[in-house]
């Protein structure tokens, strides 16, 4: 029978365990170019993972089940910190006229969707944990609470 603390202890592992798992999949599918819309692209976002996992102390660690002090709370909002940087691309003159007297302007990259830029797929985590991240409800264990009692009871008579 798991106690009240078990499983305040078993759901933080689950959504760290998620989030750890949702980054190395990210991690993965950048390196094997099926995240991201170009070479430059894929290494800023790469980049921009890798500074995230070491500001977490996380880079040169294997395995999430390492960091049981670590709060989903503080977790998330580590996340919720990661911005790629903003970098523009190199100007395609062929793509574009160009007209005496008129200054030429570098957009800034944006990948196009679904879901390729960076801030879209750590979001998807973001929301993903706090969907499941719900609060405990007494009534969760109003049941094992008097089972516990009623067996305490019965184990003194």
């Amino acid at each position: 029978m798991f106690t009240l603390i078990d499983n305040i202890h078993r759901n933080r592992n689950l959504l760290v365990g998620t989030v750890f798992a949702r980054l190395s999949w990210l991690q993965q599918d950048l390196l094997g170019d099926r995240k991201g819309c170009g070479i430059e692209c894929r290494t800023m976002q790469l980049g921009t993972l890798t500074r995230l996992l070491n500001s977490t102390s996380l880079l040169n660690d294997s395995s999430w089940k390492d960091y049981r002090a670590l709060s989903v709370a503080q977790l998330l909002a580590k996340l919720e910190t990661a911005v790629c940087p903003t970098w523009y691309g190199m100007f395609d003159i062929k793509k574009h006229q160009h007209y005496y007297g008129h200054q030429l302007t570098h957009n800034p990259h944006e990948c196009p969707p679904p879901g390729s830029a960076f801030h879209v797929t750590i979001k998807s985590i973001v929301d993903e944990v706090n969907r499941a991240l719900r609060g405990l409800k007494i009534t969760d264990y109003a049941k094992s609470a008097i089972e516990s009692v009623n067996g305490a009871g019965k184990a003194i008579c």
